[in-house]
């Protein structure tokens, strides 16, 4: 599972900008023909060439990365669920118990 929700999350953060679609023009910023996700990085891969930087004091945290984070919290509750043991022994943290 781990394996799993790195790659979708890894994939997400780092080639989201080229895929997740953006249904506002507004927050496509210099970017209008494109109609992705504006990446949340805050410089461009060479360190130097300002991204969502100059785009922060004027509409705060990116929406690349909200759904980045959102995307993780979602998948961690699937996972919390997937877990769950159906039997009737109750034993907090599985404390005693010998595998």
């Amino acid at each position: 599972m781990v394996c799993y929700m790195l790659s979708i999350l890894w994939t997400i953060c780092f080639a989201g900008e080229f895929f997740f679609p953006e249904p506002n023009p507004e927050y496509r910023y210099d970017r209008q023909d494109i109609p992705y996700v504006y990446p949340g990085r805050p410089f461009d891969w060479d360190g130097e060439t300002p991204l969502f930087e100059k785009w922060k004091p004027v509409h705060g945290a990116s929406r690349h990365l909200s759904n980045v984070f959102n995307i993780f919290v979602v998948m961690s509750i699937f996972n919390i669920i997937n877990v769950r043991k159906f039997n009737l022994v109750i034993l907090p943290l599985n404390i005693g118990k010998s595998y």
